[in-house]
């Protein structure tokens, strides 16, 4: 009898050794970056990773929340509001959407996109539903990963909507053959780091009547959170511009600026593009 019982023991732990045992999720490879919105406040990320369900069962990821890094510096957080079904054995793609806001990025930024590349660190967790039960995971995906064509979108975008603004435009000087205008912008910063602007060229029309081309009159420099004014004169021509004088006096024009301010680049990117517009308030004769 004792042998008996020894033989079903030895059966039993034998049988237990066979029960599958759940493994963790493996991260393949941080595949890319793209931006998908941005605003005044902040932008959204996708940051793409390439994972791997090891197991020989299928398993049902809800709760989906992410928060990504660069260095020690937080930049965001995200969440999936719908589950993901995942087949056994198999790899598959998790796309994190992550809200960054201007204000989370670090102050060396600039140099952490030196050549178009940023280190990031990008933590998942979530619930995996299993024939073999139900775990808590959390998986992290790091590496150098490409963001040149992110970094366009989220480094032109801060510079759209308020964040350039004409704060005033001047007679300063009507003569026989020529007019002069003197204009002033003010550009904001919404960056944890200063922005350096080396050139800046500009075009104005008043209520769509080319009026002129000027530049900045020398580079300046963006402060962290803060803004500078931008001043230069404008000439034009009475012969090219009778339309948009005559809208001047008349005492309703609107001004509409187009150019380009080129700064030291950042991540790649060395040119952002200007389009404001102002109505009379801002004309003074």
């Amino acid at each position: 009898m004792p042998a008996c019982r020894l033989c079903l023991a030895l059966v039993l732990v034998g049988a237990a050794g066979c029960v599958e045992r759940f493994i963790d999720f493996r991260v393949h490879e941080l595949a890319g970056v793209r931006v998908t919105r941005i605003d005044g406040a902040g932008f959204d990320l996708r940051v793409r990773c390439q994972l791997e369900n090891p197991n020989r069962v299928a398993a049902r990821l809800t709760g989906i929340r992410f928060r990504s890094w660069t260095g020690p510096h937080e930049l965001g957080t995200g969440q999936l509001s719908e589950g993901l079904q995942v087949a056994a054995r198999s790899r598959f793609q998790l796309e994190v959407p992550v809200r960054i806001a201007y204000e989370a990025l670090p102050a060396d930024f600039p140099q952490r996109v030196a050549g178009g590349w940023l280190e990031l660190r990008t933590e998942a967790t979530f619930h995996a539903q299993t024939s073999l039960g139900a775990y808590d995971m959390r998986v992290v995906s790091e590496g150098r990963t490409r963001i040149s064509e992110a970094l366009q979108v989220a480094v032109q975008g801060p510079f759209t909507g308020d964040a350039v603004r004409v704060d005033s435009v001047a007679l300063d000087g009507v003569g026989l053959r020529r007019t002069r205008l003197r204009l002033r912008l003010t550009a904001r910063n919404r960056f944890a780091f200063p922005v350096q602007v080396r050139r800046g060229s500009f075009a104005l029309a008043i209520n769509g009547t080319p009026f002129g081309k000027s530049s900045l009159e020398r580079p300046l420099r963006l402060p962290p959170r803060g803004a500078q004014s931008l001043d230069m004169v404008i000439d034009a021509t009475h012969g090219t511009v009778g339309a948009a004088i005559v809208a001047m006096m008349g005492g309703e024009p609107r001004f509409h600026v187009t150019g380009q301010l080129e700064i030291e680049p950042l991540g790649g990117v060395s040119r952002v593009p200007i389009d404001v517009q102002a109505d009379s308030s801002v004309f003074s004769r």
